[in-house]
Formats: structure tokens, C-alpha cells, sequence
């Protein structure tokens, strides 16, 4: 063991961090494991990584995959070792660094035990800011790097922990050595032997300054919240900048987790006003696409492609003509599930493992075949046989009308899923499996009508009035989507008109994705009694509630205009 009066400015520690397949041994796994010594002089590492996967690994869960990135793919393609190989490799490393910095060591050491035995002394830098930082919202690598001002990407596998680890280690000492004084191992490892002070959500530490936040414009707009080195960490809208962004900052018991990571990593805040809410959420959906902000979810871009169908579902291509003008959809599935679901409910006697597939219940959850048979029968009691696409979509709306009737202040979620509907039913009846074929019949009559309804809005002119004004109404014309001109107190033509044809060509996946939005932000104002007026790119002018309804696949609940 190196002794007390080390100099921490002199040591030359290994850093290393591992990955498993689960949370604790003997259920799971050392998957990976790498290190590197490190240069306290430099949050930098002095050589990259040594890096390994441990052979003998029969087990990755789905989960796994997505947290680390080794797919069973990247994991047969090595490099491997097998634990003897390992140990070996490590023991030698730590002969000449014989001091392991680990971040969260109470992970690592039930599955370095076997490796190392009792030995190496472990120091955790998620302890040691327990101590310096204990009012952080978050201590995670990824939290603490970016609060240190060393920004991490991110972070997937054991060598980009490392580097991580390398970084905190640095600025930590010079907390220690700036703010308590301490250039010793022994100073340190007194520290670490003391009660670690409880947080105090009402203080939170965070690298944003109050005033940069309070001097926000109380305007809508767009917000960046950026890193240390100007990255943008996340994309949002607001109705007032100022207090949305502060509602960040605000000491929540019950914060969400993502959060508080999030503002533990803020530096600085970008605006972006704009003069009304409604061009605010489009103006979002570009920015998220085009900064794919890593703490941003929804909306980001991925590999992408529309589909068009005929007029009767049953042929689908990439590209639109005159045999192909619904659409878009975003994925083949949609078209397909909506035939599939047309041909169980109207056919006369379809087959039960169509039935089945068609319920969508993984198999151990699965309602047996006589219950769902009379659960077929049951729900057509209550809908008719639909013989064709146009009586599926007429049963879908009444059922939305009796669904809005019996529950008039539900909202609605504003994204757009393309997977399967269905509720959590554990004991399966007749009734319950009625029940599911509703909330398909509702999802299948969705998919079919964002794809009639967002080429129309495309080149349309919006007009609404706002939230807390009573006679001033905005208008806005679009471009595909997209604020093209703006008009107060007035009212705004739609664009000109092109050929539907030619519409759907130009329409790229952003532009699906930002009229996904503006269809969400219209029906919401339906839900809230202020129906807007709609010129469409067809020349039709829609100003009734009904009406508009019917073109967002909005139930209408009578509320006053």
C-alpha cells in the first residue's frame, strides 16, 4: 500500500472501469473491462486504453446491447480474452500503477474480486464528490464530467468510461488541493472515511448562473441548453422562455432523473424567440433534427423513409404516382396492419391464428382461442361486419365519438407511435379482447387519416386565436409546414396551389415530422375551445369545429367556440 505522505500531484494511478451483463454476479457476467494510467497533470490520457471482452460471455439481454453497444455481432469480433489472459494483463498493469481509480466502485468490485482478490486500494470518484459536490444534482460520469467542464459524449463502452474517469480525477484533485488543502493520499483517504454531508435540493450546484437564466425573454421561442464547450445538450419550446428554463433550476423534490442529469451539465442557455407558441413547436422539430441533441428523444432523425399506398392499402412503394397518392406513411407496417385488420373484421370466417396475430399479444400473454373468437363476436355486436375501408373508417369515428363522450377532458398524447395500441389486460373475457379490437380500430382509422390529412396541411394558412386574448386573432401561412408568413390581427390566403402529386414529392421526412406536430398543436387548440381556421393548399376553407375535427382525427366535444 503506498503510504500517507504520497503526493496526489506525484501519483500515476490506473483508472478502469468494466461492464457486465446484469447488476451483480454470480447472475451476471464481467462483459468488458479496460484501463489506462493516468497523468494528474492533465485530464487528458497520457496513452489510449487498454481494452478487452472477456471471452466465455453465452448471455447479452436486449438491454444490455442498447446501454453498452455490444451487439453479439461486435462481441464475436473481439478483441477477447479469456479471464486467466485478463488477470495476467491486469496484475502487470498494476504493478507499475499500483492504485485503481474507479467511478462508482460498489459496481466493479463484486466483479473484480475474482481477478484481484483483496488487493488493489480502490479509490471511487463518485465517493470523493459525494464529499466535494454533495449538493450536485446528479454525480454520474457523464453529470460530473460536464459540471467539471469537460464535456463527455457518449458514453457506451469500458475505454470511453476510462477517459471520463480521467477527467474528473483531474479536476477533483484540484478541488482538493484549491478548496480543502489536501495533497496527500493520507489527506484523501481521510476524507473518504468521513460521513458524506446530505444534498440540499433547495441548493442545488449547477454551472448556469442565476442571471443568465432570469434575463430570458418571457416570449415563446426555442431554447438550447448547451455544455461547457457550447454543445447543445437538449431542444425545447416554450410559451415564455424565461419561465420554462427556470422551471429546470427550481428545487423539486420529485424531479425526473433526466432532469436533474441534464442541469447538472448546463453552462449556458441559447433563446431562440419567435412571436407565437405554434411557430415555436415547429421550429423545434427542425432544430432537433438538425442538432440531434443527446438528451432529446422524440422527434431525432434516423434512417428514414416515407411510403405511399393505393387507394385501397394493398399496394405500398416508396415514391408516389397516380397509383399510389395516400401517404405518407412512415413505416410499410401502418398500411399493412390497417388491410390486416380489415380483412379479419369483415371476413366471414377468418382463421384464429390470424386472429391471434392480429391481437398482437406476445404468446405467454396471449387470450386463448376460444376467448378470443367470442371476443370477435362480441365486438361485432357492438360495430357490424365493415365491408371496405370507408365503413372502417365511419366506425372508427363514432367509437371516437362515444370514447370523447364519456371522457371529455382525456388528453391526447402529442407524439405519433407507430406501434401496436393495446391496454395491460392480465385476465382475459370477451369483453377485454372487444376492447382491443376498438383500440386497433381507433389506431388503424389514425393511420389512414394522418395520411389524408398532412399533405393538406402542408401548404395551408392557419388562423387562431391565442391563449389570453380575446379578439386579435394570428394567422400564419406554411410551407410544407413550415412558417412561411405571418399575419396579426388578419388572415392569410394559403399558398399557392400545386398538384397533389407534386406536394407529396417534395415532402421529405421532416417535413412529415414537423406537420406530425403542427397536426398535434391544431388539435390540442380544437381541445381547448379555440378551433382554428384552416385555409387548405386544395383552396377549401374550413372554419367550423366539426369540420376540423374530422380532417385531424379529433373527436368533436361539443365545448364552445
Amino acid at each position: 500500500m503506498l503510504a500517507d505522505d504520497t503526493s496526489l500531484a506525484a501519483l500515476q494511478p490506473l483508472a478502469l472501469d468494466a461492464q457486465a451483463t446484469g447488476a451483480a454476479p454470480p447472475a451476471a457476467a464481467l462483459l468488458e473491462l479496460a484501463w489506462a494510467p493516468l497523468d494528474p497533470a492533465s485530464p487528458w490520457l497520457p496513452h489510449p486504453p487498454e481494452a478487452w471482452l472477456v471471452e466465455g460471455v453465452t448471455d447479452l439481454p436486449p438491454r444490455v446491447v442498447a446501454l453498452t453497444g455490444i451487439t453479439p455481432a461486435r462481441y464475436a469480433a473481439g478483441p477477447r480474452l479469456h479471464a486467466e489472459a485478463l488477470q495476467a494483463r491486469l496484475e502487470g498493469a498494476l504493478a507499475a500503477h499500483p492504485l485503481l481509480i474507479i467511478h462508482y466502485a460498489r459496481f466493479e468490485r463484486p466483479f473484480l474480486a475474482p481477478l484481484l482478490g483483496d488487493g488493489p486500494e480502490i479509490l471511487c470518484t463518485w465517493e470523493l464528490a459525494r464529499r466535494l459536490l454533495p449538493d450536485l444534482p446528479r454525480r454520474g460520469l457523464r453529470p460530473l464530467a460536464g459540471f467539471l467542464g469537460h464535456p463527455v459524449g457518449e458514453l457506451k463502452r469500458s475505454a470511453d468510461f476510462v477517459h471520463a474517469t480521467a477527467a474528473i480525477w483531474h479536476h477533483l484533485l484540484l478541488r482538493l488541493r484549491d478548496e480543502r488543502g489536501l495533497t496527500t493520499l493520507g489527506g484523501l483517504r481521510a476524507l473518504l472515511q468521513d460521513k458524506a454531508p446530505r444534498p440540499n435540493p433547495a441548493q442545488r450546484l449547477v454551472p448556469l448562473q442565476r442571471q443568465e437564466r432570469l434575463e430570458l425573454p418571457a416570449t415563446p421561442g426555442v431554447y438550447h441548453l448547451c455544455d461547457a464547450q457550447g454543445r447543445v445538450l437538449y431542444v425545447g419550446k416554450a410559451t415564455s422562455l424565461k419561465a420554462r428554463v427556470n422551471t429546470y433550476f427550481q428545487g423539486r423534490r420529485r424531479a425526473a432523473h433526466k432532469d436533474l442529469e441534464l442541469v447538472a451539465q448546463v453552462w449556458s442557455v441559447t433563446p431562440h424567440p419567435t412571436a407565437t407558441p405554434l411557430e415555436a413547436a415547429l421550429l423545434e422539430v427542425d432544430h432537433i433534427r438538425a442538432l440531434a441533441p443527446p438528451y432529446n428523444v422524440a422527434l431525432r432523425a434516423g434512417e428514414e423513409r416515407l411510403w405511399f399506398a393505393s387507394l385501397t392499402l394493398r399496394a405500398l412503394q416508396e415514391a408516389p404516382d397516380r397509383r399510389h397518392p395516400l401517404g405518407p406513411f412512415t413505416s410499410p407496417w401502418a398500411p399493412r396492419f390497417v388491410t390486416g385488420l380489415l380483412d379479419l373484421l369483415g371476413a366471414d370466417a377468418p382463421a384464429a391464428d390470424a386472429l391471434l396475430r392480429l391481437l398482437a399479444v406476445p404468446a405467454p400473454w396471449a387470450p386463448a382461442p376460444e376467448v378470443a373468437w367470442a371476443g370477435l363476436a362480441a365486438w361485432r355486436q357492438r360495430r357490424g361486419q365493415p365491408r371496405g375501408l370507408e365503413a372502417l373508417l365511419a366506425q372508427a369515428r363514432l367509437l371516437a365519438r362515444e370514447r370523447a363522450a364519456a371522457e371529455p377532458d382525456e388528453d391526447e398524447d402529442a407524439g405519433e407511435d407507430e406501434g401496436t395500441p393495446g391496454g395491460d389486460v392480465t385476465a382475459w373475457t370477451p369483453e377485454a379482447v372487444a376492447d382491443l379490437l376498438d383500440d386497433h380500430l381507433l389506431h388503424a382509422a389514425q393511420r389512414v387519416q394522418r395520411a389524408r390529412a398532412l399533405p393538406l396541411l402542408a401548404d395551408a394558412a392557419v388562423g387562431w386565436l391565442p391563449r389570453n386574448r380575446r379578439t386579435q386573432r394570428r394567422a400564419l401561412r406554411l410551407a410544407l409546414g413550415a412558417p412561411a408568413e405571418r399575419a396579426d390581427d388578419g388572415d392569410l390566403p394559403p399558398s399557392p396551389q400545386r398538384p397533389h402529386l407534386q406536394r407529396l414529392c417534395a415532402l421529405t421526412p421532416g417535413d412529415v415530422a414537423r406537420l406530425d406536430v403542427l397536426a398535434a398543436e391544431l388539435r390540442a387548440l380544437l381541445r381547448r375551445g379555440r378551433a382554428p381556421t384552416l385555409g387548405l393548399s386544395t383552396g377549401r376553407r374550413l372554419e367550423d369545429a366539426g369540420g376540423l375535427a374530422l380532417l385531424l382525427g379529433e373527436a368533436s366535444r361539443r365545448r364552445e367556440v
